[in-house]
């Protein structure tokens, strides 16, 4: 592989990451306004901290690899971001209406995490 090549997949791959710590961050802030006070809240508000300085670490790294600055890379990025956030964003209502209780939610929505941060 050349090393554009390799540059180029390692701005995709950047881009992606960057994609998934923002889409994480709006479903955390959907699970976390439904979510009751308590422990298990404090848990889910540091998660979402270390997600968005997660994202803020890639897109930093990012940057200081040179990329970010050409216009195919911010496209390609910004084309992830935005649809990452409208899936957490369209999937927020179902979270918000599924299960029979309270604590079922919470257990759905807590494996849907885990599922994305595996990711």
């Amino acid at each position: 592989m050349s090393e554009k090549r390799g540059k180029e997949k390692l701005a995709g791959y950047l881009a992606e990451a960057h994609a998934t710590e923002l889409a994480l961050a709006r479903t955390l802030q959907a699970h976390i306004a439904m979510t009751p006070g308590g422990s298990y809240r404090r848990v889910l508000e540091r998660h979402l901290s270390e997600t968005r300085d997660h994202a803020q670490r890639v897109e930093r790294r990012a940057k200081q690899l040179g990329y970010g600055r050409s216009l195919p890379e911010l496209g390609i990025g910004k084309a992830q971001t935005i649809f990452g956030q409208v899936l957490a964003l369209s999937k927020a209502p179902l979270d918000i209406l599924r299960g029979d209780s309270g604590a079922d939610k919470l257990v759905r929505n807590a494996r849907d995490e885990c599922a994305s941060e595996a990711m």
